[in-house]
């Protein structure tokens, strides 16, 4: 009878220890999966990026809310169901801006973003983030601190999707879509 005790009890615990593997893997196997000098040069972009102006945080947090104060478990938990324009919180962004095309798997990326967002507050991947997709897309920003709401979001929206955004092709949609975020922000100021 002890003996059954004791088989029902190593059964039972199986399934509480794969889940703390899991969550192990999940928290910690960024440092593992990472190849350290690719770890290291990546941190010291974000690092090094830099910082924006406090309204484009503002209107970024308008556009995709809680975006920039969600936690890697949030995220992890409830990112379908909470997102409802799919955008991602800054680090994710950060991540797949950043070592996407070495590392592609979601066993790997996963661990990653929780790194990152364990080095990084969003904000500093927001600006790693914005950073490079502006200089990738080649994006002519002379002084992003003199640039007035409307054209941070517009900014914003030709990072988030160049052609869709156009604003030569399609002026109609972007003018709507800057409107709808500008009365967003308008709404959230009262």
């Amino acid at each position: 009878m002890k003996r059954g005790k004791k088989i029902i009890a190593i059964i039972s615990l199986i399934p509480l220890i794969l889940v703390i593997g899991l969550f192990s893997y999940v928290k910690f196997g960024g440092y593992l999966v990472m190849d350290k000098t690719i770890k290291e040069e990546f941190f010291t972009d974000i690092k090094n990026s830099p910082q924006l102006p406090e309204r484009f945080y503002q209107i970024y947090e308008a556009m995709y809310p809680n975006s920039l104060n969600s936690s890697f478990e949030r995220h992890l938990l409830f990112h379908k169901i909470d997102s409802k324009d799919g955008k991602s919180c800054a680090c994710t962004e950060a991540v797949y801006e950043g070592v996407y095309p070495l590392y592609v798997k979601a066993t790997e990326i996963i661990p990653i973003i929780n790194i990152v967002e364990s080095n990084f507050t969003q904000r500093k991947c927001l600006d790693y983030y914005i950073d490079k997709r502006i200089k990738e897309n080649k994006i002519d920003v002379e002084n992003l601190y003199s640039l007035s709401d409307e054209e941070i979001i517009l900014l914003l929206l030709q990072i988030e999707n160049p052609s869709y955004y156009n604003k030569k092709r399609n002026p109609d949609r972007v003018q709507a879509r800057i409107n709808e975020i500008s009365n967003i922000l308008n709404n959230n100021l009262n």
